[in-house]
């Protein structure tokens, strides 16, 4: 066949010609040189898989063997009590010699050949006589090593060691089993050879590298491939390991290369003269519209979609080329889209922020639909019926990166037909026209084309596009448009739901205060910032004072209401560069930094402690309730009081415990005393477990005398705690632990059924009966056992129920109004007389007291004591009493330390009184002296200055 060459004259054609050729050898050549490496390669690497294999396998047999072995001559050791003849029968194909040592050097043989001496290292015996199975090597030079087995028998009354001797055919294995063409050899320590199939492989196998660990793959040596695996015997049989190597000729496993490389050689070249001769009859058919196509398709690689294809004929050349101009056109006009579209997916991936994602729609919304102004409004989450507009003049190159901002409102007429429509929307100048469009009309638009995008149902956004001549867009315009949109609804969806994600997990959403985690976020800032500028952090942490009762008696809409109120508070008291949070419930920290240091940081810390308490402490107007409410402050100082956050905000909550001991409504700043404190009522919190077994408790008793003749009415029950080594520890110290606990139930219960059973037993002695109380907690009253309980100690102790009373302080029976109301019924089926203790402290009044089915209440001493010097205590005593009788309540109040009290009291219709003018608590003992003269003289001393306060 005649083949022209003169097409080659042309640029194009030679161009291509070439492309053919080196398209067609370069990769055949590199794949003929990369493929026979590869082969080579992984001819290699079989064996050596083969190899280590190989070996391996043999490894796991002799492995076998030897645990066969081993077993064996248990079994042997087992029967030694038989015949030697009979023992031999079964054992000697393992074993061909067989002997037993009984000595280090004598040794009697039960069969075959003598063995000569052993000499164990004390190893060696040490390994034998933990009951294991010694395999022992013998070398001599010149020969493969002899293989023992050697185990102790203990069944005689002296030990003695049984020797065999391994048959090295059963152990190694016949000529016959192995390859041919393999050849290995197993090496025992220091590479002293144990056994070769082939004993001309000994000295070649021996000077490989592999034997001294320099490498673990595979090596030449002497034209054979070798490849070696350990098998590890010490914990077994004492033997370090054995060495199996293996080896195969170089020749055997490359003798597939010579005939691989002269087939592939003869392809290559068949294939290459193929192609070249089918390249030279295409290009010389196809040279000048292939070359006019190949210059449109790199100018369309180049993204030049502007100059067509220019092929005139009739042919199928001339359709392709008509084709694929047009394609061209489409392509380029859809690649801008694209674009534009992609822009919009990657908001969506990564989550920028609202304003980033308009800043981008702003630049790209040319690239969806052509026009003079872009426009985007954005309606307010807060308040629909505003927008948020953002114009760019976007055919002007200088304004065209200018965003203006501005709003605008809108009717909720248009925001419900935008979301009811949910298409585009084409207007003019000439119609009436929203206020959204305003910011085009400033610009001269003429026409405009609207866009709403929805989310959820929805108007979220309006895309408004202005044209100052007029709209020319076709349906796959306005499809573009409709897809560019719902991307601008999943981009602001997401950044609004990754804001909303990032507010929920960061504030709070009743105060919008900032929540633990983002604290614990600026502390962590604080404290970095402190470091480098030498400056100090102060951790406040402010709890609220009854902030419980305040809830459970106004609702927790007051509650709620209170706490939106007192946080606002706390914020205006502080700098903008400073942080509050609310820590959940009543709990408020605050994080503020200073330069100040020393004294002058204390002080400007105490200034602001000092302006939260007042501005927490003003009154509150909330659903018609004027509110007053105290806050209790504790201080840390960074670095001095702590340097990790969890310790700053745990000393601060200590410090915060230790105003509320003060009293509440102050602040207190941490020390190591407060730690101290602290640990003390651990220590405290656990002696009291068990003190009731213990008998550790006693009840005191303080009378309660009639206001007028000064006659005993009753007495007051009251818990004292003798400590084996600390002596008589102060209820102050001990009971707000204990009603904190659950220990409350059980010491509660005690002091009633002690109580019970004392005033029975006055009783019994011929005493007049008097009615005794005793104060119960609020979480002992709620208990669902506590009416059992009482029911439980007026049985056991045979008292009648009406000489048993039973106080709850005013503040315990507001904190669950509901429950105690029915406890309360309850316990007045069972007799017993019920009054209130403290009155006055709390946040009720007697038209609240009017529910509970209560007989006494007790005005609280804090009253009686300043009496004499405040009228507005004496306004609330008397109202008090006036208003108890009308409800038929007896008024007790305690306290009474002078004469002049008990005088005005009694004028005032008190009915009885309680306190250290009469008698201080006393033991039982002592208040059964009181007894038989229950007549107090006026006269009587104050015999001590101890306060007559007592816990409730």
């Amino acid at each position: 066949m005649q083949i022209k060459l003169s097409f080659l004259h042309s640029r194009v054609a030679r161009r291509i010609f070439g492309l053919f050729v080196v398209s067609t050898l370069i990769p055949v050549v590199v794949l003929a040189f990369f493929s026979y490496g590869q082969i080579c390669s992984l001819t290699e690497q079989g064996a050596e898989k083969h190899l280590k294999q190989e070996a391996k396998s043999y490894g796991y047999m002799l492995n076998a063997r030897l645990s066969l072995l081993d077993e064996a001559l248990t079994q042997v050791v087992a029967t030694t009590d038989q015949s030697n003849a009979d023992i031999a029968q079964h054992f000697s194909t393992f074993f061909p010699h067989l002997g037993i040592l009984h000595n280090s050097t004598d040794i009697s043989m039960l069969w075959g050949k003598n063995i000569a001496p052993f000499f164990l290292s004390d190893l060696e015996k040490e390994f034998l006589n933990s009951g294991k199975t010694l395999l022992y090597p013998r070398h001599h030079s010149g020969e493969a090593s002899q293989i023992y087995m050697l185990r102790l028998i203990q069944k005689a009354q002296k030990p003695f060691v049984i020797i065999a001797y391994i048959d090295p055919i059963f152990l190694w294995g016949k000529a016959d089993e192995f390859d041919l063409q393999l050849g290995f050899c197993v090496f025992g320590e220091n590479n002293v050879e144990a056994f070769c199939s082939k004993p001309e492989l000994s000295h070649i196998l021996k000077s490989a590298s592999i034997l001294s660990k320099e490498t673990d793959k595979m090596q030449t040596v002497d034209a054979l491939f070798i490849n070696s695996w350990e098998l590890y015997l010490k914990p077994r049989f004492f033997l370090e390991k054995l060495h199996i190597v293996f080896s195969q000729p170089e020749k055997d496993v490359l003798a597939s290369h010579n005939t691989f490389k002269t087939i592939f050689a003869g392809v290559i070249l068949l294939s290459t003269l193929i192609i070249f001769l089918v390249s030279l009859s295409i290009i010389r058919r196809n040279t000048k519209p292939l070359e006019a196509l190949m210059e449109g398709i790199h100018r369309i690689s180049n993204d030049n979609f502007n100059k067509p294809v220019p092929v005139t004929s009739q042919d199928e050349y001339g359709e392709l080329a008509r084709s694929f101009n047009t394609m061209s056109n489409r392509v380029s006009r859809q690649l801008e889209v694209l674009t534009a579209l992609s822009g919009i997916d990657r908001l969506i991936l990564t989550r920028l922020k609202i304003g980033d994602i308009v800043s981008i729609i702003m630049t790209r919304t040319n690239q969806i639909i052509s026009s003079d102004i872009v426009s985007m409004a954005l309606v307010d989450k807060e308040n629909e019926s505003n927008l948020t507009t953002y114009t760019s003049h976007t055919s002007c190159s200088k304004r065209r990166d200018q965003i203006e901002e501005g709003r605008c409102p809108m009717s909720e007429e248009e925001a419900i037909q935008l979301a009811l429509s949910r298409s585009f929307k084409t207007m003019n100048k000439g119609q009436q026209l929203p206020h959204y469009l305003n910011p085009l009309l400033e610009y001269n638009a003429q026409y405009f084309l609207v866009l709403p995008v929805i989310i959820n149902n929805k108007l979220a956004a309006i895309l408004s596009l202005g044209f100052v001549d007029h709209i020319t867009l076709n349906e796959e315009d306005l499809s573009w448009a409709k897809d560019y949109t719902d991307r601008i609804a999943v981009a602001l969806s997401n950044a609004s739901w990754e804001e909303d994600m990032y507010y929920q997990a960061n504030y709070d959403v009743l105060t919008n205060l900032p929540n633990r985690q983002l604290l614990k976020d600026r502390l962590e800032h604080a404290i970095v910032q402190a470091n480098r500028d030498n400056s100090i952090v102060a951790v406040l942490f402010i709890d609220l004072d009854r902030f419980k009762s305040i809830n459970d008696s106004l609702g927790h809409s007051v509650g709620d209401e209170l706490l939106k109120a007192i946080s606002q508070r706390i914020t205006h008291c502080i700098r903008k560069d400073d942080s509050v949070a609310r820590m959940g419930g009543d709990e408020f920290i605050i994080v503020l930094s200073t330069d100040n240091k020393g004294s002058l940081a204390s002080s400007y810390i105490a200034t602001i402690a000092d302006k939260l308490l007042k501005s927490i402490a003003e009154p509150l107007m909330l659903e018609k309730h004027e509110i007053r409410v105290t806050a209790s402050i504790g201080i840390v100082m960074y670095p001095d009081d702590g340097i990790e956050i969890e310790s700053l905000i745990k000393n601060a909550d200590a410090a915060m415990y230790h105003a509320k001991d003060k009293g509440k409504g102050n602040y207190q700043f941490y020390s190591e005393k407060i730690n101290e404190s602290s640990l003390n009522k651990l220590l405290l919190e656990s002696d009291l477990i068990g003190a009731v077994d213990r008998g550790e408790f006693e009840l005191y008793y303080q009378p309660k005398v009639d206001a007028n003749t000064g006659k005993m009415q009753g007495a007051e029950g009251l818990i004292r705690w003798n400590h084996p080594t600390k002596g008589l520890i102060s209820p102050f110290r001990f009971i707000p632990i204990v009603e904190g606990s659950s220990l409350i139930i059980t010491i509660g219960n005690w002091v009633i059924r002690s109580a019970c059973f004392q005033n029975k037993q006055w009783q019994e002695q011929g005493l007049e009966p008097i009615l005794v109380a005793v104060n119960v907690a609020v979480k002992q009253l709620l208990h669902p056992g506590f009416v059992d309980s009482v029911k439980s100690a007026i049985s056991d102790s045979g008292l009648d129920p009406r000489w048993l009373e039973l106080e709850i302080t005013e503040s315990a029976a507001m904190d669950d109004m509901k429950g105690t109301i029915t406890v309360l019924h309850e316990l007045k089926t069972l007799g017993v007389s019920l009054s209130i203790d403290d009155y006055g402290t709390g946040y009720s009044s007697l038209q609240y007291m009017k529910d509970f089915p209560v007989d006494v209440l007790k005005i609280d001493q804090s009253f009686v004591f300043n009496l004499l010097k405040s009228q507005k205590d004496v306004a609330i005593i008397k109202s008090t009493i006036l208003l108890a009788h009308d409800f038929g309540l007896k008024v007790i109040a305690e306290g009474v330390e002078t004469e002049a009290h008990q005088k005005h009291l009694a004028e005032w219709g008190c009915d009885e009184l309680q306190g250290y003018l009469f008698s201080r608590p006393v033991p039982a003992e002592e208040f059964t002296l009181l007894f038989k003269d229950s007549l107090f003289p006026n006269d009587v001393a104050i015999e001590t200055k101890e306060l007559s306060t007592h816990p409730a």
